[in-house]
């Protein structure tokens, strides 16, 4: 039996996440939309192999995550002998999400360092988040980003820290799917530590990773801290 149904239901990110959460599924995921037809394998819940036109595994999916509108069926038990994805589920949809960005980095016209954010330079914004992370230890990460997906500024402890593809995609998501308006502050805790997100402006959103142990009183008081001085006029 197929499942079926429109992308305007179910987003991308979590309609690749599907045959996992729904009881690890064998089949083929067939979506169809103005941009082109995707065609995702999955063995036992994992996805093996992705194709869109002449894209190939993780340039596939980067070429879909985007996709808002169109059609698409699950059916099961379909099977394909190329394998062209060798990550789990989670960690090649980050990659993806992370080579999404980076591509649209790289297609603006303008240099992201030639330009302004919240009326100053990215090089005097860049110079804040470094005074703020030199003085405050435990955070390990901060991420400025817009509505659209694009970072504006990331800067990591680690170089293998995957907190921009993380922001970026709850960024956008919260952008689209949250049902109220005005939402100004998420917070967020997991094994590895905390996560606060702050509403700079209307499309500008700052994110503050901080480590395991930290106690959510002080990821608060220091991220409100360089939220004030990123926003004061």
């Amino acid at each position: 039996m197929a499942l079926s149904g429109t992308l305007q239901e179910l987003g991308v990110v979590d309609l690749i996440q599907l045959p996992h959460h729904a009881g690890r599924k064998t089949g083929l995921l067939e979506l169809k939309s103005e941009q082109g037809v995707a065609f995702l394998y999955y063995v036992g819940g994992h996805l093996v192999h992705a194709v869109v036109g002449d894209e190939l595994g993780l340039d596939a999916l980067v070429e879909i995550i985007d996709w808002t509108r169109g059609e698409f069926e699950f059916r099961l038990d379909a099977r394909c002998d190329a394998k062209t994805i060798e990550v789990d589920l989670h960690r090649v949809i980050m990659m993806a999400l992370k080579t999404r960005d980076e591509r649209k980095l790289q297609q603006q016209q303008s240099p992201p360092a030639q330009g302004t954010v919240l009326g100053m330079s990215v090089q005097a914004l860049s110079s804040k988040v470094d005074r703020f992370m030199n003085s405050n230890e435990f955070v390990s990460s901060v991420v400025v980003v817009s509505t659209d997906g694009t970072s504006t500024l990331v800067k990591r402890r680690r170089d293998d820290d995957p907190i921009e593809a993380t922001v970026t995609s709850l960024v956008v998501r919260l952008n689209e799917g949250y049902p109220r308006g005005g939402l100004r502050r998420v917070i967020l805790e997991d094994q590895d530590g905390t996560l606060l997100l702050m509403r700079l402006e209307h499309q500008i959103w700052l994110g503050v990773t901080a480590n395991s142990g930290t106690s959510l009183g002080a990821v608060s008081i220091t991220t409100q801290k360089l939220y004030s001085e990123l926003t004061a006029s």
